[in-house]
């Protein structure tokens, strides 16, 4: 805020205060905040995979090192597409968020003259198209944070299949009910854990966004001259 405030009269001429307000408050909220929050959930549940992961190569090896390398793959995909599909949504909201803000903003200062030259629906356009690309980039945002669990529930379902069908190869039915048993039951207690891991993970990568902006935002504050913020569109 300092750096902020410190600036020269004509260089803040150039950013928008709707930009600083975004950046002094959601911005640094989600940048650092909840960015720090996904990291601390993310290597708090990967302890727990890993704990969970050694127990059962106790009990069978083979086995473990199959499901381990399936869900690895699962994840890797999951965050190839989550992942950018996150950090384009959280953009979204954070130019959804400052250009509404602006629009209302000159539309409550510039009311009167608005009315007179009859550019209300000018206005009420704008807002309405960002309000709409709000609730589209928020319906994204849910359904996203909702496909790991979806993924990996089917995946267990899957892996156990294809686990139960090697198994029954080569091991007797009263050896192969007594693995699965325990698979499953572990299965119950790391599915959760993985699907929080792999929400922190992308949301670590949509945080991201917002932490580029914001970087990028305070740099721009170092001379005043030199280094120019795009701005966000209406």
């Amino acid at each position: 805020s300092a750096r902020i405030l410190s600036m020269p009269f004509f260089s803040f001429q150039e950013k928008t205060s709707h930009d600083a307000a975004w950046v002094l408050g959601l911005g640094l909220q989600f940048s650092v905040g909840a960015l720090l929050a996904s990291y601390a959930v993310a290597l708090t549940e990967l302890s727990l995979l890993v704990i969970l992961i050694i127990a059962l190569l106790a009990v069978s090896p083979p086995i473990t090192l199959f499901l381990g390398a399936y869900f690895l793959i699962i994840l890797v995909i999951l965050h190839r597409i989550l992942g950018g599909w996150s950090h384009r949504v959280e953009g979204e909201l954070a130019r959804s968020y400052v250009s509404g803000q602006r629009s209302i903003q000159e539309a409550l200062t510039l009311y009167p003259e608005i009315v007179v030259s009859g550019r209300r629906s000018i206005y009420q356009n704008k807002i309405d198209a960002r309000l709409d690309a709000t609730a589209r980039a928020s319906a994204d945002q849910a359904y996203i944070s909702q496909l790991p669990k979806l993924a990996y529930e089917s995946a267990l379902v899957v892996g156990m299949v294809i686990v139960a069908a090697w198994q029954f190869q080569v091991n007797d039915i009263t050896a192969v009910v007594g693995v699965l048993a325990v698979f499953l039951a572990a299965g119950v207690r790391l599915l959760p854990a993985l699907i929080r891991f792999q929400n922190a993970v992308v949301a670590i990568r949509a945080r991201s966004a917002n932490a580029i902006r914001v970087r990028e935002f305070i740099d721009s504050l170092g001379d005043g001259q030199s280094t120019q913020v795009e701005p966000f569109d209406d």
